[in-house]
């Protein structure tokens, strides 16, 4: 599947796994695709630093 949206927007996305390789665009990890192998995104919110509340 992975393959196949990269072929459909090769500028945008990539399964090259070697940062030189792939440049800026978004890599498709096909290898973290079983239990218990979850990434977090760079962009994910995340508590703030003196706020016990988040």
């Amino acid at each position: 599947m992975a393959e196949r949206l990269a072929a459909d927007d090769p500028d945008a996305l990539t399964v090259e796994q070697r940062i030189a390789a792939r440049g800026n665009r978004i890599f498709l990890d096909t290898d973290r695709n079983a239990y218990a192998q979850t990434a977090i995104a760079l962009d994910e919110l995340r508590p703030g630093g003196g706020d016990p509340e988040g």
